[in-house]
């Protein structure tokens, strides 16, 4: 299968890049940064852009068949960044959009955590901000007609 993979630079994105790799599926990196993925070699393509830009999403979504989103904010969060995950939604959205790309995976804590704080205890994880995110999240999705939840079995 032919994957996009979105936060392919952090410690959750590299794995998801390594089992893709593995699972001999042909891997295409969307990242800021080339980072640690010069390890990957030829065995993945790599492509420079801004995952907030649908523009430039939608051109390296151009021939995928998924999108695998290890994508979230640097903890913790800034206030510049407080709703980096609602643009990320939409850009994603519009982009998956454009290019007629219908399968996608997010995986991500980030909207568990109030203020980018890691909780101590799971219960913590329940608070009033941590369900709004993932409203949001929801609310771009029905525009482009899906329904969740998603999830792509990759072997």
């Amino acid at each position: 299968m032919k994957l996009l993979i979105l936060g392919a630079t952090g410690a959750t994105g590299l794995q998801v890049v390594a089992q893709a790799v593995e699972r001999g599926h042909t891997v295409t990196a969307f990242v800021r940064n080339l980072g640690s993925l010069e390890t990957f070699g030829a065995r993945i393509t790599v492509v420079r852009g801004n995952p907030l830009d649908p523009a430039e999403l939608a051109g390296a979504l151009s021939g995928q068949e998924a999108v695998l989103s290890a994508f979230g904010p640097r903890l913790p969060i800034s206030k510049k960044d407080a709703d980096l995950l609602q643009r990320f939604a939409l850009a994603l959205t519009r982009a998956m959009q454009q290019a007629g790309v219908r399968r996608v995976v997010i995986e991500s804590t980030a909207f568990l955590f109030k203020d980018g704080r890691r909780p101590t205890f799971s219960v913590a994880c329940f608070s009033r901000e941590s369900y709004a995110m993932p409203a949001k999240w929801k609310a771009s999705w029905p525009r482009a007609g899906w329904i969740g939840p998603w999830c792509v079995h990759l072997s």
